[in-house]
Parts: structure tokens; sequence; C-alpha cells
């Protein structure tokens, strides 16, 4: 935490967490190996909520996965793959420019023999007929459509064997409990990919009908890293050998639980030490929810009501404002949002 900013794409990147987890030496590891792991990225999302600011949020959501790609892109950061844990898409079948789009910069990646490998999710999910992983392709990229686990393909990265293990999620094919993957047991790096939410964590609620996960279960796989998507807020576990993270979503969707606060990728780099995990905040807008009593701050009319969301003004905000305590004035709450309006990006 309070490392300085730096540029990510056209966006303020800002490093704020970093850790090293067990010491775990890998047999056959040439070199330090560094993997972009992304999650819930929603491209196509329509941001209809927001009104007249609705279009520009949805560029939004394109640009920040353009900043991750170009991020991996740059040889300064040296990453060797980038991961991708589902819910790339809003929808699963996407707008063929949406498409095109994610395919161009896909292509950049493999042009510079920086590994692909992708999990279809929830919104973009592989169980519709017409879904986009169905109906289209991606040569070069390790696309998981096996509904449930199997034997993990085997790629060289730079001299390294990286064995990764996923799934695609299809009710009725897929088996619950989800059974452990079965790690293979020659030397590497062993990754696992899966799209899924787990009881108990507060935003399970607001991700009905997706696959559920047991984060024990999966450890039992006893792998090096499973790179997760499914909710929108970063979380991190370490359970025996295996580190299981959520990077969270790229962008807030909504004021809902896991919509607001700081959003990005993370970079996991694998050493001889083990993995090493590095969580980046890349969000092009802030979603927040913030309270204000107007008791407590002693806001006694209208005007000093004004006065104080002044003071909370972020022209690049995306900012709902909850009014908390007794009144002791009248006042157009309308009339107030549209004075102050020019001073976020959106407001209510």
């Amino acid at each position: 935490a309070g490392s300085p900013q730096r540029r990510f794409g056209g966006a303020q990147m800002q490093t704020v967490s970093r850790t090293t987890m067990t010491v775990r030496p890998y047999e056959n590891a040439a070199m330090k190996l560094r993997f972009l792991h992304i999650s819930d990225v929603h491209l196509g999302n329509k941001n209809f909520w927001l009104g007249e600011q609705a279009a520009e949020r949805a560029d939004d959501f394109k640009a920040s996965f353009r900043d991750a790609i170009e991020y991996a892109l740059a040889d300064r950061h040296q990453i060797q793959g980038v991961l991708i844990a589902g819910d790339l898409f809003e929808t699963h079948r996407p707008e063929a420019e949406l498409w095109s789009f994610t395919k161009g910069l896909i292509a950049r990646l493999l042009a510079k023999d920086i590994m692909v490998a992708i999990v279809p999710g929830h919104h973009d999910s592989y169980a519709y007929k017409t879904s986009v992983w169905r109906t289209e392709r991606l040569p070069g990229v390790e696309v998981f459509l096996n509904t449930s686990p199997e034997a993990p393909r085997i790629r060289d990265v730079r001299g390294t064997r990286v064995f990764l293990y996923g799934l695609a999620y299809v009710p009725g094919m897929t088996p619950t409990p989800l059974p452990s993957f079965e790690k293979a047991r020659e030397g590497g790096i062993h990754i696992g990919l899966i799209h899924g939410v787990t009881p108990g964590h507060p935003e399970y609620v607001h991700r009905p009908h997706q696959l559920e996960l047991s984060l024990e279960t999966l450890a039992q796989s006893n792998l090096d890293y499973v790179a997760l998507g499914g909710f929108h807020t970063f979380s991190e576990h370490q359970i025996g050998n295996t580190t299981l993270v959520y990077p969270g979503s790229l962008e807030g969707k909504s004021f809902d639980i896991g919509e607001t606060g700081d959003k990005g990728p993370v970079v996991v780099e694998f050493d001889e030490r083990g993995p090493h995990i590095e969580r980046m905040v890349t969000n092009r807008k802030r979603v927040t929810r913030l309270q204000l009593d107007l008791r407590k701050e002693r806001i006694t009319d209208a005007a000093a009501l004004e006065s104080a969301i002044d003071a909370l003004a972020d022209r690049n905000g995306i900012v709902q404002l909850i009014l908390t305590g007794s009144p002791e004035f009248v006042a157009d709450l309308d009339e107030i949002r549209r004075s102050v309006s020019d001073r976020f990006h959106y407001f209510e």
C-alpha cells in the first residue's frame, strides 16, 4: 500500500498490494514467469442506468481491457501469459465489432509469443447454443470448453513447462459438487482457471445461478495458482500450497455490493520461491457510495448541503450519496443534484 502511481495505458495504475507465498521451487523453471490475471471485464455492458453518460461508460470498459493488454505487451513488464477467468463479455453473443476489437488485441499478444488462456463465464456462458465460444475461434489461444475437470494442457513458456487446468460451466453437464483437478506429476508450474462463486462471500447473493465452488476442494488439487473469476472484488486465499485469487472486475457496473471501490487486474510472478501477487488499481472511473449524516455534519439548510457535496466533487467519479440523520430544513434534492452534477461524471 502507498506505492507511487504509474501510468497504465490511459489510466492511473497503482500497485496496492504485493505478497509473497509459500516457498515452493519449480523443478524445471528456467527463469521467473509473470502472468496477467484478468476477470469480469464485461465488454459490451450498456450501463443504461447512467443515462446520458452510458455510452462513455461503455467505452471505459473497452479502454480498461485495452489498457490491460497494452500493459502485457510492454516489454518492461515482462508478461509471458494472460489468464482471462470468465465474463470477458457482458453477453454470450457480443456484437461483431466488439468481437473484432477483442480478437485484434489478443492477436497482438500472440504475435509477441504471450500465452493466452480463457474460460467462459456466466454472462458469456458456453451453455448457450449461440454462445460466441461455440461459433467463433481464437487460434493459438487455450480456450477451455470442457465441462468437467480434464487432463491439463501443457505449454512451454520461455523454457518452463506450464500446466493449465480449466473448464466451462454448463448446468446439467458440469458435475456438482465440482471435484478437484487431477494434478499432473511432472514438474513445472501448475495453474487453474475457473469462473464460479463461493457461498458465504458478501457478493454471493448477487451472483445467482453460477457455478458454486469450494476453495478447499480446489486446493486439494495442489496446484500452484488458481485464477478465479466471478466476484467483482479482489480477494486472495492461501490454502496449503495453493494460492487462489479473485482479481475482481476491471470497472464497477453499478452501486451494488462488489461494484464500488478500486478495480484492476493482478500480476502473478512465479520464481524459485513460488508465486507472488501484485494487485493493480487501473479503473478509468471509480464507483463510490458515500453517506452524509446531516445532523452530525450540522447541515441545516440547502446551501450547506450543496457546499458539503462540493467538497466531495470528483469529475471522474460515479457517486451515490446517501443522506442520513434528521433534516431540519426543506430542500429540493433534484434541484441540488442538477446544480452539482457538473462536479461529477455521474451523481445521484
